[in-house]
């Protein structure tokens, strides 16, 4: 019972403590964090949507609101691949232009979605989405101003250029927490993010997503955080779905502060 409470009382601080850096003014630049194995599109009542790790680029810039409308930065888009799956099993690549992009959860989640209706007129009942290196995502009205003012613009260049760069090498090639991050996300994405934020066999999910996939203390780290979330009481005043995303919160704020304080001292 302790060991659920001390969970408990962790979950309340990395919900805080995701949204830490700047409180005000335009919203962050986010960078996104790169996964090579594709996230599938969790479909539900007609709206398509997958939720990719991400950090903030810029400290002391705004914490995005859920709902926050991104771009993606110019020149990254096509690092961003979405697949469509055709009733036969066939796979076709489709624009990532039909993608809606919104800030998820304060600044450590960015939500990919398209409507159903959408899919099907492309004969696609089914899609998986994988993001590449270096993928920034920038205010949608930062973006729309930075067209007619060089300083924007300027500003959108350096954070997602040569910062996103310091970004990738130190939270995307995080190693084994950020490895870690990568499979909570990947559970988080397969629960629907309603009120309930549940699934009726807990465990029976990691199996689902998880499964035989990689081994090694990133996985290890993963599934202990899992197994803590698994064993919270259902009805309580967190849901299974945000107690891992919560972990996997923890796990990118120190990389990310690592990232922030290099960007302080100019390495």
């Amino acid at each position: 019972m302790r060991t659920v409470i001390r969970l408990a009382a962790l979950v309340a601080a990395a919900l805080v403590g995701s949204t830490a850096g700047g409180q005000a003014g335009e919203p962050q630049i986010l960078g996104v964090i790169a996964n090579s194995m594709p996230l599938p599109m969790l479909c539900d009542d007609g709206l398509c949507a997958a939720e990719a790790s991400a950090f903030c680029l810029q400290q002391h810039a705004g914490v995005p609101r859920p709902g926050t409308a991104y771009v993606l930065a110019d020149g990254y888009a096509d690092r961003v691949k979405l697949e469509g799956h055709l009733p036969g099993g066939e796979a076709t690549q489709l624009p990532p232009s039909v993608l809606a992009v919104t800030s998820a959860r304060g600044n450590r989640a960015v939500r990919f979605a398209v409507p159903a209706a959408d899919l099907a007129t492309l004969g696609v009942d089914s899609a998986t989405l994988v993001i590449g290196d270096g993928v920034s995502a920038v205010p949608a009205t930062l973006h729309a101003r930075a067209a007619a003012d060089p300083a924007a613009a300027q500003q959108i260049a350096q954070v997602t250029g040569s910062l996103r760069g310091l970004g990738s090498r130190l939270v995307d090639d995080g190693g084994a927490p950020v490895e870690a991050a990568r499979l909570l996300g990947r559970l988080v994405n397969a629960i629907p993010n309603d009120r309930l934020g549940d699934v009726p066999d807990r465990h029976g999910l990691w199996d689902r997503v998880v499964g035989d996939g990689p081994a090694g203390p990133a996985a290890d780290d993963a599934y202990t955080r899992f197994a803590g979330c698994a064993h919270l009481p259902g009805g309580g005043f967190v849901t299974f779905r945000e107690c891992l995303a919560s972990q996997h919160d923890m796990l990118i704020n120190p990389l990310n502060r690592s990232y922030w304080g290099a960007v302080d001292t100019g390495s």
